[in-house]
């Protein structure tokens, strides 16, 4: 049990949201004690539990050891990250996205880091060192206590080999006309279509034991004036392939086209076409990492999505939200939280820029140990960078290359959808109750 000391003029829906979350992520569980939590108010000095306080007022004279003391500001600086309020007015690029380029430097500077997750571990390791020295029992087993990456693909694209692209190249290139020849030359000469791979995509990361996530568009045509040129998701043969990937025991989600951005009408009638597919669809990747935020949670939750997987940079790797761990949305507009879980995108494969696969892969692997310092990282790898065409990044020999380091370090790779479950089943171990006198 944690009980929940608020003050009355800190008794904001978007506080207790806050504490609830910190809770599940400290993830420390007394089997035979209850844990105090004092908001805007101190304990009586008389108080024998372990305690955390968060209070504008340091009052250490009337504290004992047990009690650990952080600034109430604290909370606010966790909430507003949650929930993206602080993106509020920030500038928009032409895709209707917010760039972590075009907001302020103070922000920035908070946001470089994932600063919630540095926080709770803080916390969470001066919590057991006083539980363990009460010799107090508990349970302290998180989602991520085993290093973890939620590996996920956008299937942007199925169809490489066209005459449409081809012409299209030739038309946009036309001062390097003999290179884009080539380039048309080695697309036909594949014999099958490079970027119709995702079982293939299944087949590699099976040899290694890992599972993932694909996110399928909703296209009702192969052209469309919106998307231009990528699929028809009624289609038998993308039909086909979805009910392939699923059966492997992969997992299928939903990728919203720039269309729906600020139209639900149209979000609701890709989703029920994608569902026609009989998938079991949970979750949600924006395309483009199009919308704006609570907008966007209102209106899965609306469809009865479970989870989101869209708050990440388009421009950068990282946390936007503050924290690379799965949390509950809360809409900082309407003041409620809401019945959908956010599993935050932190690293993308176009965002980190190349010189050559070596360069790539030296410049990944250190944001990867600077991620996975929260335990937990979200990787998204386009179906369409499964070849190493001609006059491109080695995409393949990348992706392989990475797939092969986790082996060797033995992390866990697991789909969005196991990772958000175990989340789900890890808060459900929590009791929490708020109360406004002390016991």
């Amino acid at each position: 049990m944690w009980n929940i000391y608020i003050a009355p003029e800190c008794d904001k829906p978007m506080i207790r949201y806050v504490i609830k979350t910190l809770v599940h992520h400290i993830g420390v569980k007394p089997l035979d004690q209850q844990l105090s939590v004092y908001i805007g108010m101190h304990p009586n000095s008389s108080e024998k539990r372990i305690c955390l306080v968060f209070d504008r007022v340091f009052l250490n004279d009337e504290t004992n050891n047990n009690t650990l003391v952080y600034d109430y500001e604290l909370l606010e600086k966790i909430g507003d990250s949650l929930t993206l309020r602080y993106e509020q007015g920030a500038a928009l690029d032409k895709n209707g996205r917010v760039r972590y380029a075009s907001l302020d430097p103070s922000i920035q500077k908070v946001l470089s880091e994932q600063f919630v997750d540095f926080f709770v571990d803080k916390v969470r390791h001066e919590l057991i060192r006083l539980l363990k020295a009460e010799s107090i029992l508990f349970d302290d087993s998180t989602p991520w206590m085993e290093k973890t990456i939620v590996l996920s693909h956008d299937v942007d694209d199925l169809y490489g080999k066209s005459w449409i692209r081809y012409a299209f190249w030739l038309t946009k290139g036309m001062k390097r006309f003999s290179s884009e020849i080539k380039r048309i030359k080695w697309w036909m000469n594949q014999k099958s279509d490079p970027y119709f791979s995702p079982i293939e995509m299944c087949e590699i990361e099976g040899r290694h034991g890992f599972k993932s996530s694909f996110y399928f568009m909703a296209k009702s045509s192969y052209l469309s004036f919106d998307e231009g040129r990528r699929y028809n998701v009624k289609s038998k043969k993308v039909r086909l392939l979805i009910s392939a990937v699923e059966k492997l025991g992969w997992e299928v989600g939903f990728h919203p086209s720039r269309k729906t951005f600020d139209n639900f009408r149209n979000l609701k009638k890709e989703y029920k076409r994608l569902s026609q597919s009989r998938a079991d669809i949970t979750g949600v990747r924006r395309h483009y990492l199009k919308g704006q935020y609570p907008q966007v949670w209102r209106d899965l939750e609306k469809l009865q999505i479970k989870y989101d997987t869209s708050v990440g940079w388009p421009d950068r790797f990282g946390a936007r939200s503050g924290t690379c761990r799965p949390f509950k949305a809360f809409d900082f507009i309407e003041d409620k939280e809401l019945n959908i879980y956010e599993m935050p995108l932190t690293f993308m494969d176009g965002t980190l820029q190349y010189e050559n696969a070596e360069s790539y892969l030296s410049d990944y692997y250190d944001i990867e140990n600077r991620l996975l310092a929260s335990g937990v990282m979200t990787f998204l790898w386009h179906t369409d960078r499964l070849c190493n065409e001609r006059g491109s990044a080695p995409w393949r020999t990348i992706y392989e290359a990475i797939l092969n380091h986790w082996s060797k370090k033995g992390y866990r790779i697991i789909s969005t959808r196991e990772l958000i479950n175990e989340y789900m089943e890890h808060e459900r171990r929590f009791k929490i109750e708020f109360k406004y006198e002390r016991d």
